[in-house]
């Protein structure tokens, strides 16, 4: 598992994973070699790396014999490092209290789980589960040496009973009976429990657990010493949430289903809705940045020709009215819908404000022509239509009313 994480760093691809991991299964040097070297054809640098970590370390093909286990993983501690996990954030004596109470838990609840399962199978039922006959063939020599032919593949594995070993080193690494074993028991019709190694017996099971922890009372009951209690270590609040849990995203190699299918982002390619095309997506299109320049030059383009129509019609039409206030055609003779400008409003135009002592260059907004009162308008909404302010109007009818007042202006 560690091994694969530091591979993973150097050397990448769901292949190279899971030849690793076959190599790191396979019980026999031929199908180590097998796997391996299919694992060079698709990496060489890979192999070579992983050619120079001592096999024994980390594939079943280099474990020995005597230990009758072929676990290659931590299993056993990461199970017991979950089940004190409750007490790992209390101080020191309520830490070894907690931990000696589930410990005194633990022994007593698997003795007398087995205890009562005594009867009906000598044998650990985790150890029954594993064992299995598969599909073979089996012919016996005449003596303790059987020819199992697998139909699956074909070829043909020597199994002795009484040595208790077999060609896969299977039976040779764990103490249970591989499937090749286990065909010559049942064409024998022998009793399976026979060929079982002893650690896997349930004498042996409650002969591990036979010891109890002895319980102790709190420390309201402890012997009292002549010497000052000891104090506990300055405490030091570090930054940040107390993380409660580690990192277990490397421990466990992901799902070939779920994980290694996964689409990341990283080192894919992107597809753009827009033009169809690889390398950038429908935000970064440069023919969609075109087309929109265009556009924007046909627009303008426009909006500068209805200008020109229009101060040419304001020309032509330009001292027909005798209000001096309300210079241009009358609202009869000119409407709103007829005039262009009243339409379009020049693009980057805004309004000057220089409070807080903040001085910034506006753009004028072009004038607009035939409007009632002569009043301007202050902004566009989104119909098309031009707003104005209350004050804007009242502005406007009272220098319009104080105009007419004058004695120069009568009709």
């Amino acid at each position: 598992m560690h091994l694969y994480n530091n591979m993973s760093k150097q050397h990448k691809g769901k292949g190279l994973r899971d030849l690793l991991w076959k190599a790191a299964r396979a019980t026999n040097d031929y199908m180590f070699d097998k796997h391996m070297l299919e694992l060079k054809k698709l990496s060489k640098k890979c192999y070579d790396w992983l050619i120079e970590k001592p096999r024994s370390q980390w594939s079943r093909s280099g474990f020995r014999t005597t230990c009758q286990s072929d676990m290659f993983v931590n299993n056993h501690c990461e199970v017991f490092n979950n089940s004190i996990g409750e007490f790992r954030d209390l101080p020191i004596i309520s830490l070894l209290q907690g931990i000696h109470k589930a410990v005194m838990r633990r022994i007593q609840s698997r003795r007398d789980k087995m205890i009562a399962s005594y009867q009906l199978n000598p044998i650990c039922p985790n150890a029954m589960r594993k064992v299995n006959n598969g599909g073979c063939i089996v012919q016996w020599s005449g003596n303790t040496k059987y020819l199992v032919t697998v139909c699956d593949g074909g070829h043909e594995i020597v199994v002795d009973l009484e040595a208790k070993t077999c060609a896969c080193r299977k039976y040779d690494l764990n103490g249970l009976p591989c499937y090749h074993a286990c065909a010559c028991i049942r064409w024998k019709n022998l009793n399976m429990s026979a060929f079982i190694h002893k650690a896997y017996h349930k004498d042996m099971f409650l002969k591990t657990y036979e010891h109890t922890v002895e319980p102790i009372n709190s420390e309201q009951y402890w012997e009292k010493t002549p010497f000052p209690p000891p104090l506990p270590p300055l405490l030091k609040v570090q930054p940040g949430r107390p993380k409660k849990k580690r990192n277990k995203r490397n421990d466990i190699p992901p799902d070939s289903t779920t994980d290694a299918l996964k689409v990341r982002r990283v080192g894919g390619k992107l597809h753009c809705k827009y033009c169809k095309l690889e390398g950038h997506n429908a935000r970064t299109c440069p023919a969609k940045f075109k087309e929109n320049e265009a556009q924007t030059r046909v627009h303008e383009g426009q909006i500068a020709q209805t200008g020109a129509q229009a101060e040419k019609a304001q020309e032509c039409t330009q001292g027909s009215t005798t209000d001096p206030i309300y210079a241009g055609p009358s609202p009869s003779q000119t409407s709103h819908a007829e005039n262009p400008r009243m339409k379009i409003v020049k693009k980057g135009a805004t309004h000057s404000a220089t409070q807080g002592g903040i001085f910034q260059t506006f753009t004028q907004a072009p004038r607009v022509t035939n409007t009632p009162l002569g009043i301007q308008p202050q902004s566009q909404t989104k119909d098309g239509k031009y707003v104005t302010s209350m004050r804007n109007l009242e502005n406007a009818r009272n220098e319009r009313k104080a105009a007419l007042q004058k004695p120069g202006w009568k009709i």
